[in-house]
């Protein structure tokens, strides 16, 4: 910082006139500047933790795929019967559950416009009430899952939407509930061990072919030690499992209502469903749909 004072006369009919000036050169302190862990901290303050006692009635674990959700098109009302039939489901109580945030939990990536991280335009929504039908949907889901296991893991995956957006509710899930295992991360792959069973997470967007091979080179150890594979993926709105040299890829559909642009393209045919999936310690034994 930097500041220059000047002082000058200017001659009138009246006399001189006495002018003064002051230049002051400033820049931003690059100390001060917001990173995005400082707004995720400010995004989880002064929230209370909440803890609940665990017990669990089985020996399976359980994985819950919620790829594509897109809150502010969908709302509370949509998901409310999958969500149901969930609770149900959970109740009976496993070891472990996982639940996996595949990517575009919202529709956008932006609190007062909607468009993707990309600042691709899309059908306006209200993103506060969005905000709001996450953490309901959440609250109730997560807490169910940790009275009815051992082990809650949460998996958090970035989409095209508003992976920025994610990152933050998640840091939110963090504060609230302690005694959740959550992964909350930016990446555009990542994989887990559940027991023997080995399982790569992706959005779905980006190298959808190359997976099974990316599962193999970059997650090398969840790999060897894995007695089957699977990868959990969406973004494309619609289901797909393949088996693809032993490892089932799963394409997972959504629940969103269709919007203008889906509508638009005739795009409107995939049906709305959740889905669980129930492993004992080396494979899938049950694929519930909710």
């Amino acid at each position: 910082m930097s500041a220059i004072p000047n002082q000058w006369t200017t001659p009138t009919d009246n006399g001189p006139k006495w002018n003064f000036q002051l230049k002051v050169n400033v820049k931003p302190k690059s100390d001060d500047e917001l990173t995005p862990q400082d707004i995720a901290n400010l995004f989880k303050a002064d929230i209370k933790p909440y803890t609940v006692n665990q017990v669990a009635r089985d020996t399976h674990n359980l994985v819950v795929p919620l790829p594509d959700l897109h809150f502010g098109i969908t709302t509370m009302l949509d998901v409310k019967g999958h969500l149901d039939r969930l609770l149900e489901l959970i109740n009976k109580g496993y070891k472990t559950i996982v639940i996996e945030q595949l990517g575009d939990l919202f529709h956008s990536s932006q609190m007062w416009s909607s468009q993707t991280l990309k600042g691709t335009l899309l059908d306006e929504v209200n993103m506060v009430q969005a905000v709001e039908d996450a953490k309901q949907f959440f609250d109730v889901l997560v807490t169910a899952a940790l009275k009815s296991s051992t082990t809650l893991h949460i998996k958090q995956m970035a989409g095209n939407h508003s992976g920025n957006m994610e990152y933050m509710f998640v840091e939110y899930l963090k504060a609230k509930y302690p005694q959740a295992v959550i992964k909350n991360n930016i990446k555009f792959r990542d994989a887990y061990l559940l027991d023997n069973v080995g399982i790569m997470l992706a959005h779905g967007d980006l190298a959808p072919k190359n997976l099974p091979m990316l599962f193999a080179n970059e997650f090398g150890g969840v790999w060897s030690l894995s007695h089957s594979r699977e990868i959990h993926k969406g973004h494309f709105h619609k289901e797909k499992t393949v088996d693809e040299g032993g490892v089932i890829s799963r394409q997972l559909g959504t629940v969103k209502p269709n919007d203008k642009y889906e509508i638009m393209n005739g795009w409107t045919l995939s049906k709305k469903e959740l889905y669980a999936l129930e492993y004992d310690s080396d494979k899938l034994v049950a694929e519930w749909h909710v």
